[in-house]
């Protein structure tokens, strides 16, 4: 991970265009400015940041994520859920599903349309609403994810994998896509072979922003159906 996430740079633009953002005590909200009436929302899950250490709501990396998706035309949310360690898993998830809540009961979100999107050590937090999704449910994004269970439910996931993952963190991968596969379950794959952890804010690598951008046209285009 870069030394200084508050000021590493994204592989990826972000679109020009003038974004809207507010703040609350557990979430930044991103749109466009001139975006009208409710839209789908998607909820940015990141992986643990230690205590004491700078949230990650606050890096300019979910920053700038938060603006690629609201150029999708879809709102963005980047929580803060008290993740400090693996271990405070379970927690951040009962944060999240307040926060979950409180987002699809804003006026301007369309409740019915809600999509997940984790990264790295977020897979574990996201765990519960993978295996039993609901009906507002409409996709799963993971990005180098770690993940618990190699099983999910019945949602579209699009997962980023890189080809320099830590070798435990590529076997859960691979145990997740073979179960999904073997199991029916609607996975859009994609690859970044010179990637490793963290790719999205380390120096850049072959197909790296096209990989970033293309996860989240997919991630938007199942909330606009």
């Amino acid at each position: 991970m870069p030394t200084d996430p508050l000021t590493a740079l994204p592989v990826f633009d972000v679109p020009d265009a003038t974004y809207a953002t507010s703040t609350t005590d557990t979430y930044d909200l991103y749109r466009l400015a001139d975006a009208e009436g409710p839209q789908p929302a998607v909820v940015f899950v990141p992986g643990p940041a230690p205590e004491g250490s700078a949230r990650p709501r606050e890096w300019r990396i979910y920053q700038d994520y938060g603006r690629l998706v609201a150029h999708q035309g879809v709102t963005a949310a980047v929580p803060e859920l008290g993740y400090v360690s693996m271990e405070s898993a379970d927690t951040a998830a009962a944060w999240l599903a307040q926060v979950l809540d409180e987002v699809r009961s804003l006026p301007e979100v369309d409740g019915d349309r809600i999509a997940l999107w984790a990264f790295s050590g977020g897979g574990l937090v996201v765990r519960s609403w993978l295996l039993k999704p609901p009906k507002w449910l409409r996709c799963v994004g993971l990005t180098y994810p770690l993940l618990q269970d190699p099983d999910c439910g019945d949602v579209p996931v699009v997962l980023t994998r890189v080809g320099r993952e830590r070798a435990a963190l590529q076997e859960r991968v691979t145990a997740f896509l073979t179960q999904a596969g073997d199991a029916g379950r609607h996975i859009d794959l994609i690859d970044v072979p010179d990637g490793e952890h963290s790719f999205d804010m380390l120096p850049a690598v072959p197909g790296a922003s096209k990989a970033v951008e293309m996860a989240a046209a997919m991630v938007a285009g199942y909330l606009q159906v």
